[in-house]
């Protein structure tokens, strides 16, 4: 991804994934496959939730698990059950086997489509989620990461949207009032062709209702 070679559809679909379920996305990265470049962005971020995806094969450059077991202070450990669980799918070699390797204190996600297994591990003040890059699997396993976060205790956000074909630059003054009248709702507004989308978002359900009927009354 770096080098340009590959997109990031996982990111984008992740986003629109957990944007859907009211919660915020405030950081998407890309980094090298480098033991302690994942190290330390996992440490040096402050968001509770980080979702990981790629890295989780049995190659030289597949680096994720060492990366995120040294973020916790972890060590890698082979899980047994995992590696039979791998073997009963997939005819595994001997250096497939690396891929049943966790942190000791990950709890493993299944993998329904593929052979390498993905995780999950937290320390009380967030948590870690680790997934394939292959985006067919990513996707089949993230309904897991979802089960996870509702555990978690993740607060909803309501999500409204509202559309208009008045270009952005003409309704720049609604969107600065509103602002000023609903500030508990947050705003993004997004020009597309010929339209301008907004977003919206609130914790009070009763107010991002009031905040939409009265921007619907300014833009439209």
């Amino acid at each position: 991804m770096l080098r340009g070679d590959t997109l990031n559809t996982n990111a984008s679909w992740i986003a629109k994934k957990l944007s859907e379920r009211g919660m915020d996305i405030y950081k998407i990265l890309v980094i090298p496959d480098d033991v302690d470049e994942i190290s330390s962005s996992i440490r040096e971020s402050d968001e509770e939730i980080i979702i990981i995806t790629g890295g989780l094969g049995p190659t030289p450059d597949d680096m994720t698990r060492k990366g995120v077991a040294d973020a916790f202070g972890d060590v890698l450990v082979m899980r047994e059950d995992l590696l039979d669980e791998m073997r009963e799918v997939h005819e595994v070699t001997k250096d497939a086997e690396v891929m049943a390797q966790l942190p000791s204190k990950a709890v493993p996600l299944k993998n329904p489509v593929g052979s390498a297994p993905g995780f999950v591990i937290g320390d009380g003040n967030r948590m870690v989620f680790v997934l394939p890059g292959v985006p067919e699997e990513m996707k089949a396993m993230f309904d897991d990461v979802l089960r996870h976060l509702e555990k978690f205790g993740k607060k909803k956000h309501y999500v409204a949207y509202i559309k208009t074909a008045k270009p952005e630059a003409s309704i720049a003054s609604e969107l600065n009032e509103f602002v000023r009248r609903f500030p508990s709702v947050k705003l993004g507004s997004y020009p597309k062709g010929e339209q301008v989308y907004i977003r919206l978002s609130s914790r009070d359900k009763s107010e991002l209702e009031r905040a939409v009927e009265w921007l619907k009354k300014q833009i439209e």
